[in-house]
Order: C-alpha cells, then structure tokens, then sequence
C-alpha cells in the first residue's frame, strides 16, 4: 500500500510568431504505508513503512525555447531552433537504500533544428540528445544470482538526422 501526492503545472506562452516557450513543474510526495521486502544483499527482511516509493523525485522541471525564422524560397516554410532542459530531484531505483540504486538530482539538454517543407509534407530534423552527456540510470537492484548491483542507463549522447514525409 502506499500514499502519493502531487501536483503539475505546465505553461506555454507564444512570445511572438517568432519565439514559443514552455515550462512544466511537477511536485511529489509519496510514501510505502504497507510494505515489507527481503532484501536479498542484506539477507533481511524490511520494512519499508514510510519510505518513498521508488523512481518518485520530489519535483521534475522542464523548460523549452523554440525559434521560428520564416524561409522565403520555393522549398522550405521555416527553420526552428529548439532546446529543451530537463531537470529531476534524486531518487531511489529499488526498494532498498544504498548508493548503487540511487539516482542523484540531473539535468539534461537537447537541441535541434527543424527544416520544414513549403507543403508542410516533410520535415528534415537534425538533433542532439543528452548534449551533455549526464549519465542517468533508469532501473537498479540487486542481482543475488550474480551478487552484485545492476543498472540500466538512459542513452548517452545522441545525435542524427531524420527526415519525415506526410502523405
């Protein structure tokens, strides 16, 4: 059993016809009011009344920008110039406390540019993620059958083209 509290705001202003910005909070507070575990590393059996829930940060922020620049040619609409900052609270990866199944507080970037076709019919983006390259683990615990910590990572610093066609 547990108890979870929260709230989300999201806003987005259209500064002009050339600039649009958004912003989103969201706040958590959540709590295990039932729970007991056997921790497999410690060989014990807990109980985790009381303890956050896992993968739950307290708050996550995001903000974003866009730029539009009008194109006066025969083939492209517009440009777009996008970033975007993401922003998470720590948090725990599994149900019992230690440092390998904790994901620290983060920030992560991306950015790209949008090339948009006269007919709006194809877009050609290029784009990086995670420009920073923060290394952010999605998923921890304890393997017994192994006896050790194991963790799945979000995608490291991505980069590519893609090109997009509506019929």
């Amino acid at each position: 059993d547990a108890e979870v509290m929260g709230a989300e705001l999201e806003v987005t202003y259209y500064a002009s016809e050339a600039w649009n910005f958004n912003l989103g909070v969201s706040l958590l507070d959540s709590e295990y009011t039932d729970l007991t575990f056997f921790d497999q590393f410690s060989a014990q059996t807990l109980d985790l009344e009381g303890e956050e829930l896992i993968r739950s940060p307290a708050y996550t922020m995001n903000f974003g920008a866009e730029w539009i620049l009008p194109v006066d040619n025969s083939l492209l609409e517009d440009v777009r110039i996008r970033g975007d900052l993401y922003h998470s609270d720590d948090f725990k990866l599994a149900f019992a406390d230690y440092a390998a199944t904790k994901q620290d507080s983060y920030t992560t970037a991306n950015m790209s540019v949008i090339l948009t076709g006269k007919s709006a019919n194809f877009q050609v983006r290029g784009y990086v993620n995670n420009l920073t390259d923060e290394e952010v683990v999605n998923n921890g615990s304890y393997l017994a059958s192994l006896g050790a910590f194991i963790g799945q990572y979000s995608e490291p610093r991505t980069y590519g083209v893609s090109l997009s066609y509506n019929f």
